[in-house]
C-alpha cells in the first residue's frame, strides 16, 4: 500500500477558511518560506501557517528560540484581529496548548531542578578518590 499522504499538498490556513471555528493541530515541521520571508509551521495534517510577528513571538515565548523544540507541539487556531496598515484585519492567531519550555530565569535560578538534600557538613568535603593519580 502506498502512503498517499506524502503526495498531498497542504493548504495555508486562512482566517476566511477558519471563520468562527477553532482548530487544534500538532506541528510536524518548521521551515523558512522564502517567498514571504517568514517562518512557516507545517502540521501533521499537511496544512501550513506562515508566522506573522504576533504568532512568532507567541511560539518563542512558549517554546523557546530553538525551533526544533516546536515539533510535536499542539496549538489552537482562532480568528482575531491584528493591525495592518492602520486597519484591523482578520488574522489567524495561535494559542499554545502543549506545555512550554522552562523560562531561562527559572533555569538559571534552579527552579526547574529538584532541590539537593542536605547531607550535613560533608557537602563540601572531597571524596577519598577525588584525586587522579598521575603515573610518572
Amino acid at each position: 500500500m502506498v502512503d498517499v499522504s506524502k503526495y498531498r499538498k497542504g493548504r495555508h490556513i486562512t482566517a476566511t477558511e477558519l471563520g468562527e471555528d477553532t482548530r487544534v493541530e500538532a506541528t510536524s515541521e518548521v521551515r523558512e518560506n522564502s517567498k514571504f520571508g517568514k517562518l512557516e509551521l507545517v502540521f501533521e495534517s499537511g496544512d501550513m501557517l506562515s508566522l506573522n510577528a504576533t504568532n512568532l513571538e507567541k511560539m518563542i515565548e512558549h517554546y523557546g528560540l530553538d525551533e526544533r523544540l516546536w515539533i510535536g507541539k499542539k496549538v489552537e487556531f482562532y480568528v482575531g484581529e491584528l493591525p495592518f496598515n492602520g486597519k484591523a484585519v482578520a488574522s489567524v492567531l495561535l494559542r499554545p496548548i502543549s506545555p512550554g519550555v522552562p523560562k531561562a530565569g527559572a533555569r538559571a535560578a534552579g527552579k526547574d531542578r529538584p532541590k539537593a538534600k542536605a547531607r550535613g557538613d560533608d557537602v563540601h568535603r572531597p571524596l577519598e578518590d577525588d584525586e587522579i593519580p598521575f603515573n610518572t
